[in-house]
């Protein structure tokens, strides 16, 4: 199911993304280049779920990203740390990245936080989320497979 375009929702979500810009002091610190990292994602509908498939490789455990599923929103926290030192190579070009990064996604649908799985497999997170009835918890963490 596709959502049509809403120049307004997109209006009010550029609105509290400037919001949250200045809450957190973001313009105080000084540029950093590993922020610019956010996962890829796409959003879709399958039966009674929502479902979310992000792009995260070279995650080393699943230990290392964090799933926060609320009611209207999911959020993916981790860090992609390099698995080796480097002192002695010579590199030519590294594109890689390696670091911590952060990515709240607005949600199609409201969803039941309670009945979200997640998986990881291949660098691919699965997140499934089960459309809402009413009278949800605020947020969940919830475990990876």
């Amino acid at each position: 199911m596709l959502i049509p375009f809403d120049p307004w929702r997109e209006m009010l979500n550029f609105k509290n993304q400037m919001e949250r810009f200045f809450e957190r002091g973001d313009f105080l610190e000084p540029f950093n280049p590993a922020r610019l990292f956010s996962p890829r994602v796409e959003i879709f509908e399958e039966g009674n779920d929502v479902v979310v498939r992000a792009e995260i490789p070279g995650l080393n455990a699943k230990e290392d990203l964090e799933v926060i599923v609320e009611p209207e929103s999911l959020t993916l926290r981790g860090e992609i740390r390099n698995e080796r030192e480097r002192k002695q190579e010579r590199f030519y070009r590294s594109e890689r990245y390696y670091g911590k990064f952060s990515r709240t996604i607005a949600l199609p649908a409201e969803v039941e936080p309670d009945h979200a799985r997640a998986s990881y497999q291949n660098g691919i997170l699965e997140v499934r989320m089960k459309k809402s009835g009413k009278n949800n918890p605020r947020a969940r963490r919830i475990e990876i497979q």
